[in-house]
């Protein structure tokens, strides 16, 4: 706010940087396998990368861009435990050092508090 000699006011708009700390505007599937169930309230299976042949780093982001937790998938899979995220869309990012096809390199999941 500002003020001028008569004593009023006015609003300033303030710059905000709102760009997500990591970019999920492209979502796609883990190729066939998929995330179980979706959605999900606190547990989720999240099968190994197709093709893996050692574990894969994912990272799990929530709608904001936020990370929220780094996971070790094994190649057959693992369960993460969302218990105390809240509800919401989550996205999980396989992490390589190798360059992934488009259609391995996001899966879409949906976190619920009631099914």
């Amino acid at each position: 706010f500002t003020f001028d000699a008569c004593g009023i006011s006015s609003m300033v708009p303030l710059e905000v940087d709102c760009q997500p700390v990591v970019d999920v505007s492209e979502a796609h599937e883990f190729g066939t396998s998929r995330p179980y169930p979706n959605p999900f309230t606190d547990q989720l299976w999240i099968p190994g990368l197709e093709g893996a042949t050692l574990p894969t780093t994912v990272r799990i982001v929530n709608s904001f861009g936020q990370v929220v937790e780094y996971l070790i998938i094994p190649t057959a899979g693992a369960t993460w435990n969302a218990e105390g995220q809240p509800d919401g869309i989550y996205f999980i990012q396989p992490i390589t050092t190798t360059a992934l096809p488009a259609a391995t390199a996001v899966s879409r999941v949906i976190k619920t508090s009631s099914l």
